[in-house]
């Protein structure tokens, strides 16, 4: 029979090992959930502040949705853009890049983590 320690060790690797492949999301990334998904036409005639200055090729064939971000009681709003491979839904858990719109650039959703 085994001593105890090696078989803590084994229930150990096997915690670490595990864990490793829960997380498909990059450390730079950030999660969230989709809350609106903006249309073309949406856009044009009533865009969020941070989406005015988008010039008109920026929004053709683009989609723009927004992101809610829970931080225990406060909640923080992002906007950002898909990937043309990336398909979402209303209240989907989301990946995207931390990129802001006072940089310059708006994030991008990356990928879907779970759908709703």
């Amino acid at each position: 029979m085994r001593p105890l320690f090696q078989q803590q060790i084994a229930f150990a690797g096997l915690l670490v090992f595990t864990g490793c492949t829960e997380l498909p999301y990059l450390a730079s990334s950030r999660v969230g959930y989709v809350s609106t998904i903006y249309s073309e036409e949406g856009l044009r005639r009533d865009p969020p502040e941070c989406l005015r200055a988008l010039a008109e090729p920026d929004l053709q064939g683009t989609k723009y949705v927004e992101i809610d971000i829970p931080h225990g009681r406060v909640h923080e709003r992002v906007f950002a853009q898909l990937s043309p491979s990336v398909n979402v839904q209303l209240h989907d858990r989301v990946e995207f890049d931390p990129s802001n719109c006072s940089s310059g650039t708006s994030p991008e959703v990356k990928m879907v983590l779970t759908h709703h």
